[in-house]
């Protein structure tokens, strides 16, 4: 780096100077002579000047704004002891927006701010890139009228509001954090509604604050899709229903292993309480394993309700006449919803629905329209992208091994949106209340 000497300067008073310098501002913040090559929102350049001369340190790098004459211009500072001030009528250079000539490091000095803000960080972003704020602002995100307003407030010295206290997302941090790590494929409100479940007294959004500094929030992009679809599942009905055990639907999901080939999922879910009622994992998909799913499904909810018979618990219907006058009541069978494929179209799944007083009516959707099965739909995608999709699934067995364990927390433990945040078990034993319908 190259110095030019003006005369009457010796090697003894810039010396002196620089060890003035030091011994006042050990750490490059403020002073005289002072060295700013790198630092937060300063000038790149070191200039010592006395009443009637000047040294400078030109910089070697570009990003100065040149005047008429081509020169770069340059800060100066007077250079004297520190029980002296500047010499009569000598000027400081004063930091001019958007001319990356250390604006903020002046700024800050001048109205003694303790601490730097993120508004200053930004400052000296822009200034090291030469920006005027007309053009870093849209870069920034922010309205120019704002960063003028905040810039503004920086330069007559006001400290930036915030950040506020927030005790109560310092005291739930660490233990959201933990739950976040613990369940990676939950968002903020289920995570909430875990820790409320087990006794903590937390909000939705104290809890997202808490996983937003730690970087744990989930993308939120796919919320829209999912309220559309949930508003499709309930135009499906004329009158939808409002209990358990009234309208069951099932289906068939494929999962390929690592090394097992291709297997099918099938399970049935209660339409109200989303109660997974089974679950089963076989190589193929045909009528005879669909039979075998919801017989089990049968058994689950007849053991679950402590009943000797499952028509214990069923609904009344009314009989209409040819114009649709209501004529009488009789009970109400399950309706099973599936979709139009070969194995619940084939004769071995309409066995279920034989005898003189079935407990089961099977009820196909429409063509593609795989809303009407909404409810199905929606849990195989939780079960891959909340469990299969996250770990290892060598063959079948560690297919079905996994099916099972998530169908135990999906039933016991993940608190359900639509249930006000209850577990689909305990909507399911749960009586018949307003509070108790789902809300999708």
């Amino acid at each position: 780096m190259m110095v030019t000497r003006p005369e009457g300067v010796s090697d003894g008073q810039i010396a002196e100077g620089e060890g003035q310098r030091r011994r006042e501002d050990p750490f490059g913040s403020g002073g005289v002579g002072r060295r700013d090559v790198g630092c937060r929102g300063r000038p790149a350049m070191r200039s010592v000047a006395g009443a009637s001369t000047q040294v400078e340190v030109p910089v070697p790098r570009g990003g100065r704004r040149a005047d008429a004459g081509g020169a770069q211009r340059r800060r100066t500072r007077g250079w004297q002891p520190r029980a002296t001030s500047a010499a009569p009528g000598e000027r400081r250079a004063q930091a001019r927006p958007g001319r990356g000539d250390g604006a903020v490091a002046d700024l800050a000095a001048r109205s003694s701010l303790g601490r730097p803000s993120p508004f200053t960080d930004l400052e000296t972003l822009r200034e090291a890139a030469g920006l005027p704020v007309s053009k870093f602002a849209p870069l920034a995100g922010i309205p120019e009228r704002t960063y003028r307003r905040r810039l503004a407030r920086l330069r007559a010295g006001s400290a930036d509001k915030g950040p506020w206290p927030a005790p109560v997302v310092d005291r739930i941090e660490a233990l959201a954090a933990k739950y976040a790590e613990q369940w990676p494929a939950w968002g903020y409100r289920k995570i909430a509604a875990l820790m409320r479940a087990d006794g903590y007294e937390v909000t939705n959004s104290s809890v997202q604050r808490a996983l937003r500094r730690r970087g744990l929030l989930l993308p939120q992009g796919f919320r829209a899709d999912r309220k559309s679809w949930a508003a499709l599942r309930r135009r499906v009905f004329h009158d939808p229903p409002t209990e358990r055990n009234r309208v069951w639907q099932t289906d068939f999901s494929e999962f390929e292993t690592a090394h097992g080939g291709i297997w099918r999922i099938s399970a049935v879910i209660d339409y109200v309480t989303k109660y997974c009622l089974a679950i089963t994992v076989t190589p193929t998909s045909r009528g005879r394993d669909a039979v075998s799913c919801v017989r089990l499904a049968v058994e689950e909810a007849t053991r679950v309700l402590n009943l000797a018979d499952l028509r214990l618990d069923r609904a009344d219907m009314d009989v209409l006449d040819a114009d649709d006058n209501v004529i009488g009541r009789t009970p109400a069978s399950i309706a099973i919803v599936s979709d139009n494929g070969p194995c619940y179209r084939g004769r071995d799944f309409q066995t279920l629905f034989c005898g003189h007083d079935p407990l089961l009516r099977h009820i196909r959707t429409r063509i593609k329209s795989p809303q009407t099965n909404g409810v199905i739909e929606r849990f195989f995608e939780t079960l891959k992208y909340e469990h299969l999709f996250r770990g290892y699934i060598g063959d079948g067995d560690a297919l079905d091994m996994e099916a099972h364990r998530f169908r135990i927390i999906y039933n016991t433990i993940r608190p359900h949106q639509a249930l006000q945040d209850r577990t689909p078990k305990q909507a399911y034993l749960a009586a018949k209340t307003p509070e108790n319908l789902p809300t999708s």
